[in-house]
């Protein structure tokens, strides 16, 4: 388990354990079962604003051990590492103008092809300079969308712009978005319109909004499969950014709707540029995972990923500097003909390690 987590809230907007003066107290994911709930209480009893009585690693065990009979055992296995983390990949992935393909895929814009597909209204964007948004602004607006800069910069100094193709929908974004902020019911009706706006499947949006958590890592661990699981399509890849079709993240890997809608977008995305389908096809249709570096790789291997994989090719993912996406994506031969073993988990070879990831090697 990982401490408890103390966050600023004086409104007591915050779905927590406990509030206290101006500061909310929480745990990773606020979706527990009701034992384990009941013990993380126990420790925020005493939480005043200021102090908390954190229950740590063994404190917790010794809890759970007396809600089980004497003759049971308890078995306790940490699944990520303390510094496990997933790279944030830059929107600048999908906007410009097409390269040829043999210089690579990069950039596409999956969420304008959506646009065009008739499979969204809205179209968020977010990024960490005013320069990049005023450069997505006129690539948007080269779709024949009409761009609005959101009213303020976000909390972690992010800048946001709309784009559609009509001003009445515009308007609606610009309130739903301020409504995010507001009382719970405005919030989750808020969050439904713009789901449905962006074109994300309700089911999508409800399992996102019951998380007590969004973050990435987060999503990941509550979302993706276990290694056992058969392998997903690659319609509904989005742990890697590059190769995202959707730009939400689906409640299961088999969600239906999700991959409708990324089949539209494939579609779309070959019909601006054809032979992209199958280069995209060909770095998807693959075992997808981020190593406990925060590296992200794609494999393509046999073997059952339960059990152990070969693999035949690998390639490593990178953040690109500046407009380079020559640097987005590179071989890795030092793992081919490498086996990577199940490890309660964990994908593991030679010094390698990996807890995220998932299997999409299914045929579309």
């Amino acid at each position: 388990m990982s401490e408890l987590e103390r966050s600023n809230d004086p409104e007591k907007k915050e779905q927590a354990l406990a509030h206290g003066s101006e500061y909310a107290l929480s745990y990773l994911d606020r979706t527990l079962a009701p034992a384990v709930r009941n013990i993380l209480l126990t420790a925020a009893d005493s939480f005043d604003g200021q102090n908390a009585a954190v229950a740590g690693p063994q404190e917790a065990i010794e809890s759970l051990r007396t809600l089980l009979p004497a003759e049971a055992t308890l078995t306790v296995r940490c699944t990520l590492p303390v510094d496990q983390h997933l790279p944030r990949w830059p929107g600048t992935l999908r906007t410009g103008p097409v390269m040829p393909l043999e210089q690579g895929l990069w950039p596409y814009d999956p969420e304008a092809a959506a646009m065009l597909a008739g499979r969204r209204r809205l179209i968020k964007r977010e990024w960490l300079t005013s320069e990049q948004q005023e450069k997505d602004a006129a690539w948007l607006a080269q779709h024949d969308l009409i761009v609005e800069s959101a009213d303020s910069v976000d909390s972690r100094g992010r800048f946001a712009l709309f784009a559609a193709a009509d001003d009445e929908t515009l308007q609606n974004a610009h309130a739903a978005e301020a409504a995010l902020c507001a009382s719970d019911t405005e919030r989750e009706s808020a969050a439904a319109w713009l789901g449905e706006a962006l074109g994300y499947p309700s089911c999508c949006v409800n399992t996102f909004q019951r998380l007590g958590r969004r973050d990435d890592l987060t999503l990941a661990m509550e979302l993706l499969p276990t290694v056992d699981a058969s392998p997903a399509s690659p319609l509904t890849q989005w742990l890697h950014g590059p190769l995202a079709l959707i730009s939400h993240t689906p409640c299961s890997l088999e969600c239906g709707d999700s991959m409708a809608l990324a089949k539209a977008v494939l579609q779309e995305l070959e019909r601006e540029r054809p032979g992209f389908s199958a280069r995209w096809e060909q770095l998807t249709r693959r075992i997808q995972l981020v190593d406990v570096h925060g590296n992200s790789f794609a494999l393509r291997a046999t073997g059952e990923l339960s059990a152990s994989v070969v693999v035949e090719d690998a390639v490593r993912f990178s953040l690109p500097s500046a407009d380079s996406f020559s640097e987005v994506m590179e071989s890795v031969p030092e793992f081919a003909g490498r086996t990577f073993h199940n490890v309660q988990g964990a994908l593991v070879s030679d010094g390698f390690r990996a807890v995220v990831l998932a299997d999409h090697r299914r045929a579309i």
